[in-house]
């Protein structure tokens, strides 16, 4: 997916339990929560998960599902490609996308930059934050300066609820590519009797232009549904 290999370029993709009261939340302990949530996001591993993926972009549902039951190698299968059964040719270049790592979970830690947690506003259930993009050098400092990022906290679990990004002036690097509007929103779910917080759905849109001719533009959901616990997957030896 393009927006995708957009996104790759910022993403290099349980403590505080119940001790929060209705008051106000202080600064500092609120940035420990939304800290905290952010822990749990990352913690959250897919292996012992039976779910599907659904991507719908132009229209087109590509469809793809994962089980720990199945072997290794075989956990993930591609079911439906931009609203088409896969092809030969197709299935083999998923399955090889994923023995090389294709599909690694989002990490959050990864993307937010703690330090510029800032509390927007709190209810009895929610904090909202404003963030700055987390950048490794000079050239994405500037690009990550040119977006927002908004980070909603349940407060009594804690878990992210939900994570949105979005430009406020046109991206671009001479040459290369320019962005005149970069939205994705994640939002999460609490994983059933389990201190993890399960990923819900990724929304994004993206309009621009690369090489000064070549269209950007997306706008793209994916859906992460029928999840079902079975179990740490058994390695075989």
């Amino acid at each position: 997916m393009k927006f995708c290999l957009l996104f790759a370029a910022w993403l290099s993709i349980s403590g505080l339990v119940s001790v929060l009261a209705e008051s106000p939340a202080p600064k500092s302990l609120a940035t420990e929560i939304a800290e905290e949530a952010i822990r749990r996001a990352d913690a959250t591993k897919l292996d012992g998960w039976a779910f599907t993926v659904t991507t719908t972009e132009e229209g087109k549902k590509t469809v793809e599902t994962h089980d720990p039951t199945a072997p290794k190698g075989q956990r993930w299968k591609l079911m439906l490609k931009a609203g088409k059964p896969p092809t030969d040719k197709q299935l083999k270049k998923y399955a090889e996308e994923r023995r090389h790592g294709g599909g690694k979970a989002l990490k959050l830690g990864g993307l937010v930059d703690k330090s510029s947690l800032e509390l927007a506003r709190e209810d009895s259930e929610r904090l909202t934050f404003r963030f700055r993009m987390k950048a490794d050098d000079e050239e994405a400092k500037l690009m990550a300066g040119k977006i927002r990022g908004t980070l909603v906290v349940r407060r009594k679990e804690p878990t992210v609820e939900s994570l949105e990004i979005a430009n406020t002036e046109k991206i671009s690097k001479t040459g290369v590519f320019s962005l005149s509007e970069f939205q994705t929103r994640i939002r999460f779910r609490p994983a059933p009797d389990r201190a993890e917080s399960l990923i819900e759905s990724i929304t994004a849109r993206v309009r621009g232009r690369a090489l000064l001719v070549k269209s950007l533009d997306v706008d793209s959901e994916t859906t992460f549904s029928e999840f079902r616990w079975v179990g740490d997957p058994v390695e075989a030896k």
